[in-house]
């Protein structure tokens, strides 16, 4: 489950940019729509089977990160310590096709059951938490790098995504905002797609 949605307009975030606001000001005010009902939990309320008794130790964490030519992540679904990726695309370009190559690829497993698939030297991790190979998925659809937009998924069962290598000379620009818990508490994460979700 995931959707985009635009943040700002332009001529807002310039306004934004030129205030010399860091960004934790910026989306903590009450006009950010990154934060406003959209953006709550609620959102995702069908696709996260999480205790509301221990939403207290959720937590926030954002990374801002730049990627080169050659640059790629595996085909994941993201640890189940994470709740709820963000991905906030900042591109420097609107040139369509390095957008669609820095873009967020959506994939579909080849396989029925990940604890079947065997180690193999490229897989990073283990388990079903695991990085796999393209090779092993099917491709859904690119999520484009367009210019302030976003595109977000609670962490299902399959919600499998991955960046394919990056064949640009240009740079990457993207911000990653998780919603997470922390490890003692994985327990209690039930993810949509498992047997046991909201059993």
């Amino acid at each position: 489950m995931g959707f985009n949605k635009r943040i700002y307009s332009k001529d807002v975030i310039e306004k934004l940019l030129a205030s010399g606001q860091s960004l934790k000001e910026i989306f903590s005010k009450p006009d950010a729509l990154f934060f406003r009902d959209d953006w709550s939990l609620k959102k995702y309320d069908d696709y996260i089977d999480f205790p509301k008794e221990y939403y207290g130790h959720i937590m926030d964490q954002c990374r801002l990160q730049r990627d080169y030519k050659g640059y790629s992540i595996g085909a994941h679904r993201d640890k189940i310590d994470k709740i709820l990726s963000v991905m906030i695309y900042t591109p420097t370009t609107e040139d369509p096709k390095i957008l669609e190559d820095h873009g967020t690829v959506l994939l579909t497993p080849k396989f029925d059951d990940p604890e079947k698939v065997p180690q193999h030297p490229d897989h990073v991790g283990q388990g079903k938490d695991r990085h796999y190979r393209f090779e092993e998925m099917n491709l859904v659809k690119t999520a484009s790098s367009i210019p302030n937009s976003i595109y977000s998924w609670a962490v299902a069962e399959k919600s499998y995504h991955g960046v394919t290598p990056l064949e640009s000379d240009h740079t990457r620009h993207t911000m990653a905002f998780f919603v997470k818990i922390p490890k003692g508490l994985t327990q209690f994460h039930k993810l949509y797609g498992a047997p046991d979700f909201k059993c």
